[in-house]
């Protein structure tokens, strides 16, 4: 048709009919070539839409199962959730998920209506039943743990969006803990302190164990502090056991004794005598006692603050470390402890959390609250106490002051440096190139 035309056209040149022809042939290939390319491109963003739209589906079912998460750890530890508010996205998301998973294990644990012989298998097979995102449970002694229950698929979707070798660290300690749990099953109480420190070892060390391994895998800290599984426990231990003297009323209240019955002999007959007002004295001798031998963590903890690098992952540390000692400093020789649970007041809470932003600042509130047990011995002329071990505790501390305020610092190993440089140069990219770019 062509090859006529413009034969015709050539015969033709001023036939103005073979002209409009052309011309109309010429502007019909336009508009065709114009929509075929309009055409493909709706077809092109239709797919990239389709695209988006999944990923943006897939983006808010996860934001939404992380918005339980933290929704649900502000129900069940308010403190915790406070002070997790210091870490990175991407490690506080992880130890988000850490913590709720062994609270879920915590809650079958402390969920006294189930028999003991199903408790068993239900903690053994947690850590795997982790792996399942349908799984639930209708389970739990107060309504926020319920709720965590009977959600828990959510927590579990969370988890598995954890990267491997978090996830890997999560699933570990939650299988040893629930065997630690199982040891102690069936006993109503503890019998003397090295049962004790096996139990805090248990729900409570294994945690600060847990937290070393993330915090190395983060690849933001220069030592690695996995290597340090003694400093580890005693970090999570410390903070145990200031919740057990704590919560000393609450724990008896509903049947549940975790001072050592041979500790406690000493000084009255049994746990729940030390509620008896008649035993006052001999209570608080026995307390003051408890608060010491829990004192007895800190040189391991500040040898363990002083190797963290990462301040984000100082302060989650620290903060809470400072408020153990300052509230074992509010309870010594504190008699309303045997009353109610006593707390810090919000002023001094306030202040940690305001001041504590080094090693420096967190061990003026150590010092501050050894010269407070120190204040109330003297004052309350309090007697039967082990000054021995309170004098060596605050002697480590200023030892450690002096020591590192003159000291020169030590050479520092160039393949650690490039190590973190390194690790935060990919993080870097990570957050403000690559993911941005992933978005467009």
């Amino acid at each position: 048709m062509f090859n006529f035309i413009i034969k015709n056209i050539k015969l033709n040149k001023m036939n103005p009919i073979y002209i409009v022809l052309l011309t109309c042939i010429v502007i019909f290939t336009i508009l065709f070539i114009i929509y075929f390319i309009y055409s493909k491109k709706i077809l092109f963003n239709m797919a990239i839409n389709v695209e988006s739209n999944y990923k943006t589906k897939e983006m808010n079912e996860y934001d939404q199962n992380l918005k339980f998460c933290f929704d649900s750890l502000k129900e069940v530890s308010r403190s915790f959730n406070i002070v997790i508010q210091q870490l990175d996205n991407e490690l506080k998301n992880v130890i988000c998920i850490f913590y709720l998973v062994l609270r879920g294990l915590d809650t079958i644990e402390d969920d006294m209506s189930i028999p003991i012989d199903k408790k068993k298998q239900m903690l053994l097979s947690f850590y795997n039943d982790i792996e399942n995102e349908n799984f639930t449970l209708d389970c739990g002694d107060k309504p926020e743990y319920k709720n965590l229950m009977n959600n828990f698929n959510k927590v579990i979707k969370a988890y598995k969006q954890c990267k491997p070798k978090y996830r890997e660290v999560i699933k570990e300690i939650t299988n040893k803990m629930a065997h630690g749990m199982i040891e102690f099953l069936e006993k109503d109480k503890l019998q003397n302190l090295e049962e004790y420190n096996l139990y805090c070892h248990y729900v409570a060390g294994l945690v600060g164990i847990g937290l070393s391994q993330l915090f190395t895998l983060s690849g933001t800290e220069m030592n690695d502090l996995s290597k340090y599984v003694e400093l580890s426990n005693s970090m999570g231990c410390f903070l145990q056991k200031t919740n057990i003297i704590r919560d000393v009323k609450e724990d008896i209240d509903q049947h549940r004794e975790w001072w050592p019955s041979d500790f406690v002999s000493t000084y009255v007959s049994s746990n729940k005598e030390l509620l008896n007002p008649n035993n006052q004295t001999k209570a608080l001798e026995c307390m003051n006692a408890f608060i010491i031998n829990a004192m007895n963590h800190i040189p391991q903890c500040i040898e363990y603050l002083s190797m963290i690098s990462d301040n984000k992952h100082f302060r989650f540390c620290a903060i809470p470390q400072v408020v153990a000692i300052q509230t074992l400093a509010f309870l010594f020789n504190n008699s309303n402890v045997f009353k109610k649970t006593e707390k810090l007041n919000k002023t001094i809470l306030a202040r940690i959390f305001m001041d504590v932003h080094d090693l420096n600042s967190a061990l003026e509130f150590y010092i501050d609250a050894l010269e407070k047990i120190e204040n109330k011995i003297n004052t309350q002329e309090i007697k039967n106490v082990n000054v021995h071990d309170l004098e060596k505790v605050k002697g480590y501390i200023v030892k450690y002051i002096i020591e590192n305020s003159n000291h020169k610092k030590e050479k520092i190993d160039i393949k650690v440096i490039k190590k973190s440089v390194i690790s935060n140069f990919i993080l870097f990219l990570k957050d403000v190139i690559i993911r941005p770019l992933s978005n467009i």
